[in-house]
């Protein structure tokens, strides 16, 4: 769930969702919908759809003294939660009236239109311990309470949310997956690939977050931000096809602290990984090359220039999690039938390196690196060479190979630890993930290294829940230590 400040600001698009949430939620007709919509103070969003709004409008209560912003608050039943998201939006909205109009207005007040909220309001403390002081009744008979912008109390008194711009980038060829539709248009959800899934979906607890599109079909060639934000995250992961929207991310210059720097991700390419991070007796960094084939035979004289004839990992460049991923061990029946080959479709040549422990089984770990610190998520163990999520379904219901998983991750190897350490000093970014195996002769073998990784999933296990919790809050801690 997301909300926005966004009074005096709506674009013309929100302006029809929120319209669209109205009608069709039967709460206001067409006509009164679009009068009231210039009144809307917030924007709640889940999955970029409207979901709810607050609205303002100025009213007197006494006669020779400054108007007040008159608030009401509307939320989608199912998308109502608790009584937390209706705190942080009657203090985002405190927070930014007060800083926009306190020479013109006295503050905020309220008209209990809710029946429940006007009883606790009568029955207990209910509204005097949030900071609201009780003026009297309207002339409709509801009670109306006010917190003023010069003597703020309650949660009204507390330190500014910290305010975190979230960064998502358009990729280069401008394509959207649609994963919410109304049926009218007016209402939609779209994912870009190539950002973390994993940064677009956590939420930083006690901050304000807004998100920033960048990129698309046409773009200013300079962001210029109108609020500046605390903390600015940057979601973008994929280098190799996000190249307009990191280079357009590089013009946000507001002396902002930035969670993961655009220039930075470039690093993380494959290719580029191989050729950059200095491998060293402990560390085995396989080599990686970019083509272009115009047919296999490109391929196969290039593997057997660079790999002397042994086995590599064949893949398109933009592709994760496996997907299109093979191994060429004979080179006379290289199974490419289906992979373009015409000079401009790009692919991944990688040295395959054999993992294969001597219990005949292969070991998986992904660390996560924030802020230098390295945080393990899991060790999957597979018969398989090419281990993903998916893996898990395979030996790791069984208890000798779970017990070995939280082993790991209660006491990682120190030869990983130092691993995690080189691959930071590289890239210095403040937020990524490893793939990395270990070999009897205790070599580390990096798999990749980026942020598209993904820390999240559901498990049954406490202990894979508790390293997904460590994870959660090291980034958390980051981004509020960087404000």
């Amino acid at each position: 769930m997301e909300i926005q400040f966004v009074y005096q600001n709506l674009t013309e698009e929100q302006k029809n969702g929120v319209i669209h949430m109205w009608v069709s939620a039967g709460v206001l007709s067409l006509q009164e919908a679009q009068n009231r919509v210039n009144q809307v103070s917030v924007l709640i969003l889940s999955e970029g759809q409207v979901v709810g709004v607050s609205t303002i409008y100025p009213a007197l209560l006494n006669a020779g003294e400054k108007p007040w912003f008159f608030l009401r608050m509307f939320i989608q039943e199912t998308s109502r939660g608790s009584n937390r998201r209706r705190t942080q939006i009657m203090q985002l909205n405190y927070t930014e009236l007060k800083q926009r109009f306190s020479e013109q207005y006295q503050g905020i007040a309220l008209e209990l239109e809710n029946v429940k909220l006007a009883k606790l309001s009568e029955t207990t403390d209910y509204m005097s311990r949030r900071g609201y002081t009780y003026y009297g009744k309207s002339s409709r008979g509801l009670g109306i309470w006010e917190v003023r912008f010069d003597t703020p109390m309650g949660i009204f008194d507390q330190p500014k949310p910290l305010q975190v711009l979230k960064i998502i980038g358009i990729p280069d060829d401008n394509r959207a997956n649609v994963v919410y539709n109304d049926g009218f248009f007016q209402q939609f959800a779209l994912l870009f690939d190539g950002n973390s899934s994993f940064l677009e979906k956590y939420k930083v607890e006690g901050c304000y977050e807004k998100t920033l599109y960048i990129g698309g079909e046409r773009y200013p060639e300079q962001f210029d931000l109108k609020q500046r934000p605390d903390v600015i995250v940057n979601m973008i992961c994929d280098p190799e096809i996000h190249t307009k929207s990191l280079s357009l991310l590089n013009t946000i210059s507001l002396g902002v602290p930035f969670i993961n720097r655009p220039e930075l991700i470039h690093k993380t390419s494959r290719d580029r990984l191989s050729q950059e991070l200095p491998s060293s007796e402990d560390f085995v960094i396989p080599k990686t090359l970019r083509i272009t084939p115009y047919d296999s035979n490109d391929i196969l004289k290039t593997a057997v220039e660079v790999f002397g004839g042994s086995s590599f990992l064949f893949r398109p460049v933009v592709s994760h999690g496996g997907e299109g991923l093979i191994r060429i061990d004979d080179y006379k029946t290289a199974p490419f039938t289906g992979y373009p080959m015409d000079g401009k479709a790009q692919y991944f040549m990688t040295e395959f390196i054999d993992c294969q422990n001597s219990d005949g089984l292969y070991r998986k770990m992904r660390f996560f690196i924030i802020d230098g610190v390295p945080y393990p998520r899991h060790k999957i163990v597979s018969e398989s060479w090419m281990i993903h999520s998916q893996s898990r379904s395979s030996l790791m219901s069984q208890k000798s190979y779970q017990e070995e998983e939280k082993s790991f991750l209660e006491n990682p190897p120190p030869i990983l630890k130092a691993f995690c350490a080189h691959v930071y000093n590289h890239l210095q970014l403040d937020y990524f993930g490893i793939d990395c195996a270990l070999s009897d002769d205790g070599k580390v073998v990096l798999f990749e290294a980026n942020v598209c990784m993904r820390p999240y999933a559901d498990h049954d296990e406490e202990y894979l829940k508790n390293a997904n919790e460590a994870v959660h809050k090291a980034f958390g801690n980051l981004v509020r230590g960087r404000s």
